[in-house]
C-alpha cells in the first residue's frame, strides 16, 4: 500500500446479548439486526477515523466493507461520488484476507450469519500513514474509540 509506511488496524467486535439473539429468529430479522447494528457502528468508526485524518495529514482510513455514507450510491449509475471527501475503500477491496488479519493480528475469529445471529460481528478498519502517529493523535484516536465502546447493543 505504497506510499504508506504504517498501518494501524482497528478491530471492533459488536456483541449481542442473549435476548437480541433470541429475538432474531428469522432470516429477515437476522439480516435486519446485522445490517442495522454494523452500519451504525461502522459509520461512527468511520467518522472517528476521518477526524483522525485531519490530525495526521499524511493519513487515510480504510473502512470495513463498502462505503455507506449515501443511501444510494451514485457511482452505480456511473455518476461521480456525491461525498468524495468521506468515501473510503474497504480493506477487502485491496484483496486483503480479513479472516487471516483478524486471527493473526487481532486474535479475533470472524463469525458469520447462518441460521442464527452470531454472538458478535467484527468490523475491521485501518488508518494508513506515511509517518508514525504522534502520541497526541494516538491518544485522541484511542479515547474516541473507547467512548464508542461504551455503547451497548
Amino acid at each position: 500500500m505504497a506510499p504508506y509506511k504504517y498501518s494501524y488496524l482497528i478491530g471492533i467486535r459488536i456483541f449481542y446479548d442473549a435476548a437480541i439473539i433470541a429475538a432474531a429468529n428469522t432470516k429477515e430479522k437476522i439480516r435486519y439486526t446485522s445490517l442495522k447494528t454494523t452500519k451504525t457502528v461502522k459509520k461512527q468508526v468511520s467518522e472517528i477515523l476521518l477526524a483522525a485524518e485531519q490530525y495526521t495529514p499524511t493519513a487515510i482510513s480504510l473502512s470495513s466493507g463498502g462505503c455507506d455514507f449515501c443511501c444510494r450510491c451514485s457511482r452505480i449509475k456511473n455518476e461521480p461520488c456525491r461525498r468524495p471527501e468521506k468515501m473510503r475503500y474497504s480493506l477487502d477491496a485491496f484483496g486483503i484476507n480479513l479472516s487471516k488479519i483478524a486471527k493473526k493480528f487481532l486474535n479475533i475469529e470472524l463469525l458469520w450469519n447462518a441460521d442464527t445471529l452470531p454472538q458478535y460481528h467484527t468490523l475491521i478498519h485501518a488508518l494508513l500513514t506515511k509517518d508514525e502517529l504522534s502520541r497526541g493523535a494516538m491518544t485522541l484516536l484511542r479515547s474516541n474509540l473507547m467512548a464508542l465502546a461504551q455503547g451497548k447493543f
